[in-house]
């Protein structure tokens, strides 16, 4: 059977071209390399009309796929399946949010965090499978220690060279041959 790889990556105030858009590319590479893909961008195509994918679902109606537990419940299955992770994380979303809440009227452009692509890192750590990292130097992703330290973490600069990467190697990582 073939290998199967979870596309991880930010989604929080991204457009969804910012969101899918690299998903889309690496699951051609990799289908056609032979590897299974699966991305959570599927089934969403209510997020495509081109608006930044915020927080909160509800605006897109009673979407069963959208509530808070179905997109965990899915997430989580996703990252058990999965022999690796591809964690693109070169789209970490921006919005305009007060810099410190007591400042009302001072504004700044700061990074949201992508708490469920940490989560689907974590539970690929947690589950001893391969967690293929592109974040290039400078990126939080790169640099912070928990990442760092994690054994199963192999960062690349650019999708490209993660994408490589897997199709080069990871039937080798994973299975010695």
């Amino acid at each position: 059977m073939p290998m199967y790889i979870y596309l991880c990556g930010p989604m929080t105030e991204n457009t969804p071209e910012q969101a899918d858009g690299w998903r889309q590319e690496a699951e051609k590479q990799l289908r056609s390399a032979g590897f299974r893909v699966s991305s959570p961008m599927r089934n969403k195509g209510m997020l495509s009309k081109g608006e930044r994918m915020g927080m909160k679902y509800e605006k897109y109606g009673d979407v069963p796929e959208l509530r808070a537990q179905a997109i965990f419940a899915r997430d989580q299955f996703d990252v058990r399946q999965a022999d690796a992770l591809l964690a693109n994380m070169t789209e970490v979303g921006r919005a305009y949010r007060y810099s410190r809440p007591y400042y009302k009227n001072e504004v700044a452009d700061v990074p949201i965090p992508s708490i469920g692509s940490d989560f689907e890192i974590a539970w690929a750590y947690i589950l001893n499978k391969p967690v293929i990292l592109v974040a290039p130097d400078g990126n939080p992703y790169a640099e912070h220690p928990f990442l760092l330290g994690a054994a199963n973490i192999i960062r690349f600069d650019t999708l490209q060279q993660g994408l490589d990467w897997i199709k080069m190697n990871l039937n080798i990582y994973v299975n010695g041959r």
